[in-house]
C-alpha cells in the first residue's frame, strides 16, 4: 500500500512538472522583457525630466540590451564548438532559445518606439532622413525581419514541421542579422561613438 501510495504521489508530482515546467521555462523571456523595459523607462526617467530625451535614451537602451543579447546567444554554439566537453553545454543551449526570443522582442520594442519618437509614427518623415541615416534604417529592418523569422520558426510546432536541416538553415542567418545590425548600430548609434551620450 505503501509503495501504490508513493507511485501515486510521483506520477502526480512529475504530471504536475510536466505542465508547469515549459509554463513557467516560456513565460522567463517574456516577464524579463517587459520588466527590463520598464526598468529601462524609469531608469530613463530618473536622468532626465525631458520626455523627449526620456524616449531617445529608452530607444538606445533597448538597442544595446538587444545588440548584447544577440551576441551572447552566439556564444553556447561557440562553446560547443571548441569546448564540447564542457559541463555546462546543455544548459546554454537550453538558455539560448529563451534569450533569443528576449533578443527580438528587445529589438522589436527598440524598433517600435523609434517609431513613435523619431519618426512620428509616420512613413512620410523617412524622406526627410539623410543617406546614411536611410542605410542604417534599411540595415536595422532587414536585421529585424531575420530576427521575426527565427523568432516564429523557434517556437516548437513551426521547428517540428520545418524539420532538422531546413530549420538549420534558417537560423544561420543569426550571423547575418548580426552583421546587419553591428552596421546599424555604428551608423546610427552616437552612443557607440561616443560612450558618453549614454
Amino acid at each position: 500500500n505503501q509503495q501504490a501510495v508513493a507511485e501515486r504521489e510521483f506520477s502526480t508530482a512529475k504530471l504536475f512538472s510536466n505542465f508547469f515546467t515549459p509554463l513557467v521555462r516560456g513565460l522567463v523571456p517574456y516577464v524579463t522583457v517587459v520588466s527590463w523595459t520598464v526598468g529601462l523607462y524609469y531608469f530613463a526617467l530618473v536622468q532626465t525630466s525631458a520626455t523627449t530625451e526620456i524616449y531617445s535614451k529608452l530607444v538606445r537602451y533597448l538597442g544595446l540590451t538587444a545588440l548584447f543579447l544577440l551576441f551572447l546567444v552566439l556564444v553556447p554554439g561557440l562553446v560547443e564548438v571548441y569546448f564540447p566537453r564542457f559541463a555546462l553545454n546543455n544548459l546554454l543551449l537550453t538558455a539560448r532559445k529563451s534569450i533569443g526570443f528576449m533578443v527580438f522582442f528587445f529589438a522589436l520594442f527598440h524598433a517600435v518606439v523609434a517609431f513613435f519618437h523619431n519618426f512620428s509614427g509616420s512613413v512620410q518623415t523617412y524622406h526627410l532622413l539623410s543617406s546614411q541615416f536611410k542605410v542604417a534604417l534599411i540595415l536595422g529592418l532587414v536585421a529585424l525581419g531575420i530576427l521575426t523569422i527565427m523568432a516564429v520558426t523557434a517556437i516548437d510546432l513551426v521547428a517540428h514541421l520545418l524539420g532538422p536541416k531546413l530549420w538549420k538553415f534558417i537560423h544561420r542567418f543569426i550571423y547575418i542579422a548580426a552583421i546587419l545590425i553591428l552596421f546599424h548600430a555604428n551608423m546610427r548609434g552616437v552612443h557607440l561613438q561616443d560612450p558618453r551620450s549614454l
